[in-house]
């Protein structure tokens, strides 16, 4: 009966060591797996960052890029509104002048002696109904 109890104390010890040198392994095996994991984690991090960090001062660029072109770009518009306000005011002048004329009149715009006003001396409506 001792030889029982005997074999029966080595066969425990000998799944009780094997049991703690498996669960040894498998967490040496799982800490690396998580180590490459967190590894993995920090590299695409990094990278994420780069990246991000490089938008950041393309983005930056850019901003200062259009905060510098923006006067020239408000100079080019108010440029071509006055070049289309100076262009319509010819037309009005002309439009005014081609009334006049077909009405018969001198010319408003040489008798004017207004200056600086935008729109030429004519008619009013209620005129001309009395020349009508």
């Amino acid at each position: 009966m001792d030889l029982v109890v005997i074999a029966s104390a080595i066969g425990l010890l000998g799944a009780l060591t094997g049991g703690a040198s498996v669960f040894l392994w498998m967490r040496r095996r799982q800490e690396a797996l998580v180590a490459g994991r967190v590894q993995a984690v920090h590299k695409q991090y990094a990278a994420m960052v780069k990246d991000l960090r490089a938008t950041n001062t393309r983005l930056m660029l850019d901003r200062e890029r259009d905060r510098l072109s923006l006067p020239q770009q408000l100079a080019a518009a108010v440029s071509d509104q006055r070049a289309l306000s100076g262009r319509l005011e010819a037309q009005l002048k002309f439009a005014y002048l081609e009334l006049d004329r077909l009405r018969g009149h001198t010319s408003a715009w040489d008798s004017h002696e207004g200056g600086d006003q935008a729109f030429a001396p004519t008619q009013t409506f209620d005129d001309v109904e009395r020349s009508l």
